[in-house]
């Protein structure tokens, strides 16, 4: 038993040493060497240097009030209901009331409500309610039918 405990030592022992040999070489990744991943990590340095200095000299413009050149223009101001005025290059009229004619908004009200007196509105038909199964089964074909003419009659007349 205790040479079996032995060689099993024995056994973690050196797995333990190949293990420790494999981690003293480095794990490069997508790199072929350490000089290459040195390259790659120094222009990944100055990069982030020359954008931390860009973002210093932009943060330095904004609290000095200087206008860049990325900032948006100021928005144009707006009139507080823009549906009551009507906005013209040429100086024309600002109020929508004065920019039609008088003639042309009577006419304009005279055919809307001359439709509107006319066409009925729309409702539904029947008054809402819906169409229900009979009361009572029919028993033969001819009674069948009676109930199924009663029905239309009924539907027809609700219209």
């Amino acid at each position: 038993m205790k040479e079996n405990m032995q060689e099993s030592v024995s056994v973690q022992g050196a797995e333990a040493q190949e293990t420790k040999g494999t981690a003293e070489t480095p794990l490069l990744g997508k790199f072929k060497s350490v000089d290459a991943l040195l390259d790659a990590y120094n222009s990944l340095e100055a990069e982030f240097t020359r954008r931390s200095q860009r973002l210093r000299e932009l943060e330095g413009r904004s609290a000095n009030g200087e206008s860049g050149a990325g900032q948006k223009p100021a928005a144009a101001v707006l009139p507080t209901d823009a549906g009551e005025s009507v906005h013209s290059a040429d100086g024309g009229p600002k109020d929508v009331a004065a920019a039609v004619p008088d003639e042309l908004r009577e006419k304009i009200i005279a055919q809307y409500l001359s439709k509107v007196r006319n066409e009925a509105p729309n409702v539904l038909a029947g008054g809402g309610s819906y169409v229900g199964a009979p009361k009572a089964r029919a028993k033969t074909l001819e009674e069948a039918a009676r109930q199924a003419a009663e029905l239309f009659k009924k539907s027809v007349q609700g219209e």
